[in-house]
């Protein structure tokens, strides 16, 4: 790896944990377990208490906020 590319690849980290830590905790929590932790859709609905539909729309408006911020962070 060059290493413009590992600069790359750490300020994108760090820009999507800054745009994580931003998000209302409930979309938080559906991004995390779905997308960093890899639970399913039924697993992550269980350790949140909610039905796989709710998981769903957590997830999605989690996932658009992320990546609303992250893109802001980059115009910035």
């Amino acid at each position: 790896m060059l290493p413009e590319e590992s600069i790359e690849i750490s300020e994108l980290r760090e820009g999507i944990e800054r745009g994580l830590s931003r998000l209302p905790l409930n979309f938080r929590i559906a991004v995390t377990l779905v997308d960093s932790q890899q639970l399913n859709y039924k697993e992550a609905a269980f350790v949140m208490g909610t039905s796989i539909g709710t998981l769903k729309s957590r997830l999605a408006r989690g996932r658009l906020m992320l990546r609303n911020a992250v893109i802001k962070m980059y115009r910035a």
